[in-house]
């Protein structure tokens, strides 16, 4: 690597020392700048303006102000990349992020950038004697994808209406390979969360000690990291060895240190400056130019993924395969289903049910009375279709017959076993009521579980030896040990899975539709994407989508090791290491 952790190390030791000896006072004294840092003769400065923002949508009532670097290299007609920072452009002590810009800039160490900054925020008070609301940590430090939502819909367009001292249009380029975060302690975090949200937006992230911590759930991110499928992320982490060590939130030095590690074995592109001052800027403010230089290295070359060191990722996926979309699908894909050859099936919102074929344009089949929720194909080919605002199941036969499977049932989710019994959840009518778990075999229904807050998802395990069931309002999917005469016993949470952050949708997974593979990996479609876990319940892998959240999955393809994926109504598909056996398969016959 070009800049190695021993350079780094190197630097920002022999700056304390000789900072420390300049000052008499041994390890607290603030870092030097270098002439990097400092304006040059000969060298352009770039221009500042600035703007007020009122958010409509994402921080209601809520001010920021907008403050923006041009760079003197800027002309109108070619876009530029774009430095999207938190707080303000200083680091604090004379360290401007202008005049590194202004120097790196003209000696082309970096690229013609544009630097947009997103002061926190506050909310007037009708009594103009109140203090007013202040809303920093709820903007920065949130691990939602709020901000970078703000930023991309609202800061943007208000950006582009804006005009240079000079008259010019502000034009920034639209490629995330053009695009870095910035910020420091909560904006550090804000600026890693703005990438890791939305990578499609951005992939360059300096983060100078960051709220890593237990605060808004940035002490997750660790974790989250080492489960989570690489993105195409570059990320360069400053930090002091004093750093906030006695919070109630945790030890920020060691929370960073352990994101840097995280990172690397997730396989990031990853650097770091670690000092020995506590929180302050001095340190950022000196290293901001090298930074600048590591993140900026090889452009314009993209930055693509790594590979993860994570165990259940390297079992599971397989050697350059990632998501592909079927292009002519509908934008309202809600179930999805594969049937005995492993053709898929889809269903829109207005009930129209699609055969999902392969470089073509999906070709209608039926239409059902209401918005499916869920799909299933029995062995023989029949289809059946839970629709719960139509209190039914029906079903459709291979030769487009349509009759009435179950009535009277609010069905979130249906499987077909082996056996041609069904699997069915059914929600409670108000969340203070417990879900039922029917079995329903040539019309007649046993419950054979209750007591879950909201059943959704349903799937047998390859040997028939366990039914799971997923709650969608909890972290949990229940797992059971299934009987001769198809019931459950010793029914547990057996599988936990992480929530993520949303202020919308409740503390809770939102799982639909869950498989297990012959490996017995349990994939699951939650908010954050296809959560996988282990057989005894550990959750050790995450694949991400760029539509978010995934609401629907299913194993399909001849050989069924194809996993099929509904995120944002658009059908996702990617071919997996190991196949999954078909709930409608009867592997216990003899």
């Amino acid at each position: 690597m070009p800049y190695s952790k021993l350079r780094w190390f190197v630097v920002a030791f022999c700056a304390t020392l000789f900072a420390a000896a300049g000052n008499g006072v041994f390890g607290q004294t603030r870092y030097l700048s270098g002439p990097d840092s400092q304006p040059q003769p000969g060298v352009p400065k770039g221009d500042i303006f600035s703007f007020k923002l009122t958010s409509q949508k994402y921080y209601p009532g809520a001010t920021d102000t907008i403050i923006v670097y041009v760079p003197a290299q800027y002309v109108a007609d070619k876009p530029a990349c774009l430095c999207l920072g938190f707080d303000g452009p200083s680091f604090g002590g004379g360290f401007e992020v202008r005049d590194a810009f202004d120097n790196l800039i003209f000696k082309k160490q970096m690229p013609v950038t544009i630097g947009v900054w997103v002061t926190p925020a506050s909310t007037p008070m009708p009594d103009p004697t109140k203090p007013q609301r202040y809303i920093r940590q709820y903007e920065y430090d949130a691990t939602t994808s709020d901000f970078g939502d703000y930023v991309i819909n609202e800061v943007l367009p208000a950006l582009a209406q804006q005009k240079t001292k000079d008259g010019k249009a502000i034009l920034i380029s639209q490629d995330p390979n053009d695009h870095m975060s910035m910020g420091t302690s909560s904006g550090g975090i804000g600026a890693f969360t703005l990438a890791w949200k939305h990578p499609e937006f951005m992939h360059r992230v300096f983060s100078a000690i960051g709220s890593f911590a237990a605060m808004r759930g940035g002490d997750m991110y660790p974790a989250l990291i080492r489960k989570t499928e690489p993105k195409p992320i570059r990320v360069f982490l400053q930090d002091g060895s004093a750093d906030n060590p006695i919070l109630a939130s945790g030890d920020w030095f060691q929370q960073n240190q352990a994101m840097e590690e995280s990172l690397r074995l997730a396989g990031y592109d990853v650097s770091h400056c670690w000092g020995v001052l506590n929180h302050e800027g001095s340190t950022a403010g000196s290293v901001f130019p090298e930074a600048m230089k590591w993140l900026w290295r090889d452009y314009p070359k993209p930055i693509v993924p790594g590979v993860s060191a994570n165990g259940t990722l390297k079992d599971v996926l397989v050697a350059g395969e990632s998501w592909r979309l079927f292009d002519q699908v509908s934008t309202t894909a809600v179930a999805l289903a594969s049937d005995p050859s492993g053709a898929i099936s889809y269903a829109d919102l207005a009930g129209i049910v699609y055969k999902l074929n392969e470089n073509a344009k999906p070709s209608k089949v039926s239409a059902v009375d209401g918005s499916p929720t869920s799909m299933a194909f029995g062995k023989d080919g029949s289809l059946f279709v839970a629709l719960p605002s139509a209190q039914k199941i029906v079903q459709i036969a291979s030769d487009g017959r349509k009759s009435v499977a179950a009535k009277d049932i609010r069905a979130d989710h249906v499987i077909v076993d082996g056996k041609g019994g069904l699997y069915v959840t059914e929600p409670g009518l108000h969340e203070e009521l417990p879900s039922s778990v029917w079995r329903i075999v040539s019309g007649k229904r046993t419950l054979i579980d209750t007591g879950i807050r909201y059943a959704s998802g349903v799937a047998l395990s390859p040997d028939r030896s366990r039914l799971m069931i997923a709650d969608k309002h909890t972290h949990f999917v229940y797992d059971g040990i299934l009987q001769p005469d198809g019931t459950i016993q010793l029914r547990m949470p057996l599988f936990w899975l992480n929530v993520g952050d949303s202020t919308t949708d409740g503390d809770w997974t939102d799982a639909t539709d869950l498989a297990m593979d012959v490996a017995r990996n349990v994939y699951v479609a939650t908010r954050m994407g296809v959560q996988i876990c282990s057989s005894d319940g550990r959750m050790t892998g995450v694949l991400t989508l760029p539509g978010g959240k995934v609401s629907g999955l299913c194993f399909g393809g001849k050989s069924f090791d194809t996993l099929y994926v509904i995120s944002a109504g658009k059908i996702y598909c990617r071919k997996m290491t190991h196949p999954t056996v078909p709930n409608f398969v009867d592997t216990t016959a003899k």
